[in-house]
């Protein structure tokens, strides 16, 4: 029998001029694979910094039990090659693994986990995992919790340490931050390109060309934007 997944992504509406782009794409790779799309369009942490409402919307999810992993893929995200399926991902961990990151860029020859893309087993380990994150950003992590990059931060000092035997980094060589220049080399994101540009008119620029670029296993962008416009809180279902 095969495992169910439900992807996640948060995306409030005033960054829908370039997330729109990340969400169509996601919600075309959603109904080829039949895994369930859901975009949260509002805050779910009123008294922390918004990027904890991904971690939130995590835990939330992983208290309902539909699915085997939940999934959560950041609104500045373009998937590149859509035949991968999201099990192909879990088969690279073992028995063991509970929760799966792509690395990060290096820092000082460590490997450290990418909060860009976060598997999370629907599990007792995974849920442990989860609601500890948020916790140490609320105590023990809270220094770090509002100083990007927040998830990151928190994970890294405190969550790793603690579960580093459930975690399993996925090669970056599937998950790669982009820039222009690697056009010209023809390198390829992998699974998907990460567009992390602080400038959002350049973000924007850039997502919409590798949209352009990949549009035929990209979803419809029109009707993402319409369902986008109607729903302006909650959680939207683009994908049963």
């Amino acid at each position: 029998m095969s495992l169910t997944f439900k992807i996640l992504q948060l995306a409030t509406p005033n960054i829908d001029s370039y997330a729109a782009y990340s969400i169509a794409s996601v919600r075309g790779y959603a109904k080829k694979h039949g895994y369930q799309h859901l975009v949260q369009r509002s805050r779910l942490v009123d008294d922390m910094h918004i990027n904890w409402t991904k971690i939130a919307l995590l835990q939330n999810a992983l208290t309902e039990k539909d699915v085997d992993y939940v999934v959560l893929l950041d609104a500045d995200i373009i998937l590149t090659a859509t035949a991968l399926h999201l099990e192909d991902f879990v088969k690279m961990g073992n028995e063991a693994t509970h929760i799966l990151m792509p690395g990060d860029t290096p820092l000082l020859g460590g490997k450290r986990p990418n909060a860009g893309m976060i598997i999370v087993k629907n599990s007792p380990e995974g849920r442990g995992i989860i609601d500890y994150w948020l916790h140490a950003a609320r105590h023990e992590g809270k220094h770090l919790a509002d100083t990007h990059p927040r998830n990151q931060l928190v994970y890294w000092n405190f969550v790793m340490p603690r579960f580093k035997p459930l975690q399993f980094i996925i090669p970056r060589s599937f998950a790669r931050k982009y820039y222009p220049v690697y056009d010209y080399l023809g390198l390829r994101g992998g699974f998907l390109w990460h567009v992390t540009q602080t400038n959002e008119g350049v973000r924007e620029k850039y997502m919409k060309r590798l949209y352009e670029q990949h549009r035929s296993e990209m979803g419809d962008l029109q009707a993402t934007l319409e369902a986008l416009k109607e729903a302006t809180q909650g959680l939207v279902k683009l994908v049963e």
